[in-house]
């Protein structure tokens, strides 16, 4: 008798995190989750400021969702786009970046939709959307 192989992927559930800041902000991560009502919820459970939202399109929300989100769902300050990666041209290690291409094409349509987010929300004085580039930082 053979004895079966078990799996060893277990499939784990997409979340998101709120991280309360004591006497600071109150940060809420999309984590690898799509757009969702619960984001109501933690808008008006924990009031966050600021929030990271996934925008890559791939396997998690794009930029239109995360626009919606914002607009809709949370009422936050600051948002920052996330699971989105650089070009050529803005990436600052071209070689790091061709052995990327190389070994995961599909990140080829994961680029610049952080900018794509900004681009949605030009308009939307509420949400002032943060940019950062790999190593950069942003103080609140």
């Amino acid at each position: 008798m053979k004895r079966r192989r078990e799996n060893l992927f277990t499939p784990v559930e997409a979340c998101g995190y709120v991280f309360d800041f004591k006497d600071d902000i109150v940060l809420y991560h999309s984590g690898d989750t799509y757009l969702s009502y619960d984001m109501k919820l933690i808008q008006e459970m924990y009031n966050p400021t600021v929030s990271i939202l996934s925008c890559s399109g791939q396997f998690t929300m794009g930029p239109e969702g995360a626009a919606f989100a914002i607009k809709n769902l949370l009422n936050v300050k600051y948002v920052i786009p996330s699971h989105t990666f650089p070009t050529q041209e803005t990436t600052v290690n071209p070689d790091a970046f061709n052995q990327l291409m190389k070994t995961v094409p599909i990140v080829e349509h994961m680029m610049d939709k952080d900018k794509q987010l900004k681009e949605l929300l030009k308009d939307y004085p509420k949400t002032e959307v943060i940019v950062l580039g790999y190593g950069e930082e942003f103080e609140f």
